[in-house]
């Protein structure tokens, strides 16, 4: 029944192409510090909150943490959401296991990050928990996949 809410293994890919700009968007904005002037653009903001309080206006602003967070929700989504080639029914179980296994972790990262994190550092916290939790479900699936294949693969042997 689940499988017929996930996409085609084929769809992988696309996911994995969607992360590349946010990849390159942090290599070159966090890790290089080079501002990317070209994404200076004009953008309609139900709120914007710089200076002053502005509603319902446009505004120049700069798209990189834009294009990086929605690139990265939609690549890392997609990727969560894709069936495996040979999809089992022991699968099911590993995705159940890996989302509470991400659950726990995430809500511990987060209960650790607003204790020990204060100011714009705790903001951070919060931004880097939009995209903890389906990473962590992602690195976690893989590696139960991983961990079973091998599992399966002893027990071929004996």
């Amino acid at each position: 029944m689940t499988e017929a809410l996930m996409f085609n293994h084929r769809y992988r890919k696309a996911g994995y192409l969607l992360l590349l700009p946010a990849i390159l968007i942090f290599i070159f904005q966090q890790i290089l510090q080079f501002k990317l002037d070209f994404l200076y653009v004009k953008v309609f903001a139900i709120q914007s909150k710089f200076f002053d309080t502005k509603y319902f206006t446009w505004i120049h602003s700069n798209i990189s943490d834009e294009i990086f967070a929605i690139s990265l929700i939609l690549g890392l989504s997609i990727i969560a959401i894709t069936k495996e080639k040979q999809e089992i029914e022991e699968n099911c179980k590993l995705r159940i296991t890996a989302i509470t296994i991400a659950f726990i972790v995430n809500g511990l990262f987060m209960i650790l990050g607003l204790v020990f994190f204060y100011g714009f550092a705790a903001v951070n916290i919060l931004i880097v928990n939009l995209f903890s939790f389906i990473f962590l479900y992602i690195v976690t699936f893989r590696f139960l996949l991983y961990r079973n294949s091998k599992s399966l693969s002893a027990g071929d042997t004996d």
